[in-house]
């Protein structure tokens, strides 16, 4: 799902084009923030990292000067910058700070409960998750804002799955598909197979969730979503003991992760092919996991990384590393790993 919605990014468009033949005639320091809060919104719709950085590093020197609408904006831009490169705990904290000007900005805080929910949802910090995006829920439906009603419901459901809350988790995304108009139909259906396919396949119901990730995958156009529903989709015929065509699927999108430059899937795939084919060497998994992916784990996604310093504790006890193993095990149980919901399929 989109953490800036249609609505949003044509009102930025719409400022950012009437904006164009006045900012160079501006003195007026404050207003000159309101126009370059504007320019960062943009640059994050259009996924422009670069110049989004360099327009948060001038406005970080430009604070003094910011109403408390305007800090509202410029809290909210660096919490969705860092959600979307950098750190989550830093993302939490700038939404925070946000947070504490929203009483004073109308219309706000439907979206900033969403993009919460998504940070905390991230963090693995269940219950707040959700109860953020039934705020969001609540809200949005006063507007009648469909996209973000399908949004949030969607929201609700993953984390149900990550809770390990199946049967409420199904319920959640079947009672979206209703809510579809034409529109929304062609944007959401292939996530919402994905995630019925995801639920199956974690109440090891392989059929069905092969039936679901399948329509999924034929729905996806964007090949970031099609290598996560693939991945899913892998494992699904792994567990069902359909090794060739497990591996086929994995090494199809090896090759499209490295096209699209997706190092953490890049280093799922190639976890899941080690474990998949029989004649792969443990100690070469260990390796590749030490090497490649755990860095990458660590910096971009704390579930991965805690799952996979389980995973190096059992690979090397299996090889008679066992000091390794304690290495690895230690580290692990000093992390929060309650989370039910695996990323690390195997």
């Amino acid at each position: 799902m989109d953490i800036i919605d249609k609505k949003d990014a044509n009102i930025i468009k719409k400022k950012l084009n009437k904006s164009k033949n006045v900012v160079g005639k501006l003195v007026n320091p404050t207003t000159i923030c309101f126009f370059d809060l504007i320019k960062l919104h943009s640059h994050l719709y259009q996924r422009n990292q670069q110049l989004a950085l360099t327009k948060l590093n001038e406005l970080n020197n430009k604070l003094e000067y910011m109403t408390t609408e305007l800090k509202f904006y410029y809290f909210k831009g660096r919490g969705l910058y860092e959600y979307l490169y950098g750190s989550l705990d830093k993302s939490l904290s700038f939404y925070k700070r946000a947070k504490f000007f929203l009483e004073r900005i109308e219309g706000e805080e439907a979206d900033l409960y969403f993009q919460l929910s998504l940070v905390y949802s991230r963090l693995m910090d269940i219950d707040k998750a959700i109860s953020s995006a039934q705020k969001s829920l609540d809200l949005f439906s006063r507007e009648l804002n469909l996209q973000r009603i399908v949004d949030c419901n969607m929201l609700i459901g993953i984390n149900y799955n990550k809770q390990g809350d199946y049967e409420l988790a199904e319920k959640q995304f079947q009672k979206i598909l209703p809510l579809l108009d034409a529109e929304n139909e062609i944007r959401y259906k292939g996530k919402i197979y994905h995630n019925l396919g995801n639920v199956y396949a974690l109440k090891r119901e392989f059929n069905k969730s092969i039936e679901y990730l399948e329509k999924a995958i034929h729905l996806k156009r964007n090949p970031e979503e099609r290598i996560k529903t693939s991945y899913l989709l892998a494992y699904a015929h792994k567990s069902k003991g359909n090794t060739v065509k497990a591996l086929q699927i994995i090494k199809e999108n090896i090759s499209l992760a490295l096209e699209n430059d997706n190092h953490i899937y890049y280093c799922k795939f190639k976890i899941m092919e080690h474990l998949t084919n029989s004649d792969s060497d443990l100690h070469s998994l260990i390796q590749f996991i030490e090497k490649e992916a755990l860095q990458g784990f660590q910096k971009y996604n704390s579930v991965l990384y805690t799952e996979a310093l389980l995973m190096l504790a059992k690979l090397n006890k299996k090889v008679r590393h066992y000091k390794e193993s304690a290495h690895y095990f230690e580290q692990y149980i000093e992390r929060d790993n309650r989370q039910m919901t695996k990323e690390l399929l195997h």
